[in-house]
């Protein structure tokens, strides 16, 4: 079997796997009346979008660690984009799960720096944490923890890069909303996918840039 093909099986597991926990999560007693129905296209896409990067991560470096450190991390971002767009939370759990992932990798394969990992988590978490004070709650904590996460499996550099192109993207989209009357300026918007999307540049900038 070649290494994309099993790269991209892999994916489809793990994304059928935690697609089915986050549906059990936005399902569980206690969460908002939301959390019953609306974005479960999200949660069907997750194992089909996990399984695409895997075969690229395949083609990119075969079976070798950074195809898999940047594989569980794909799947940690889209599972959290997952149960963001359904019931507007980033579950505790998929969070510490992202984060001993992150840490077994860097033991392993070393694909980022300890020094930069750590640091990532610093820069990721840490420009969140100061855009949610001053905003008075214009992100949740779940934002900020997924962002020093993707630190930790990106290294400071990456998750600066990362955050440039989710934050870009978030306000123009936010923009077209609001020209479109679709929301108002009062109006939130879950922010996990846009996390996913910087994270998901910066691994292609990892692998191209690697390249030269």
């Amino acid at each position: 079997m070649s290494a994309p093909l099993f790269l991209a099986l892999a994916g489809l597991a793990a994304g059928l796997l935690t697609g089915r926990w986050a549906t059990t999560y936005c399902l569980s007693a206690g969460r908002t009346p939301e959390c019953a129905g609306g974005q479960t296209g999200a949660t069907f896409m997750l194992p089909m979008l996990s399984a695409v990067w895997g075969w690229w991560l395949g083609l990119r470096w075969g079976l070798d660690g950074p195809a898999w450190h940047y594989l569980a991390l794909v799947v940690i971002v889209l599972t959290a984009t997952a149960t963001d767009l359904r019931c507007r939370r980033i579950p505790n759990p998929l969070i510490a799960a992202g984060a001993v992932l992150a840490v077994m990798s860097l033991g392993l394969w070393q694909v980022v720096a300890p020094v930069s990992a750590w640091l990532g988590v610093l820069v990721g978490g840490g420009a969140l944490f100061l855009f949610a004070f001053f905003t008075k709650g214009g992100l949740g904590g779940g934002d900020v923890k997924l962002a020093a996460v993707m630190g930790l499996f990106l290294g400071w550099q990456g998750v600066w890069a990362a955050l440039l192109v989710g934050c870009l993207v978030a306000g123009v989209a936010g923009i077209i909303l609001v020209l479109w009357k679709i929301k108002s300026m009062k109006d939130t918007i879950p922010f996990a996918p846009f996390l996913a999307g910087g994270a998901l540049a910066a691994i292609l900038l990892a692998g191209l840039g690697s390249l030269v």
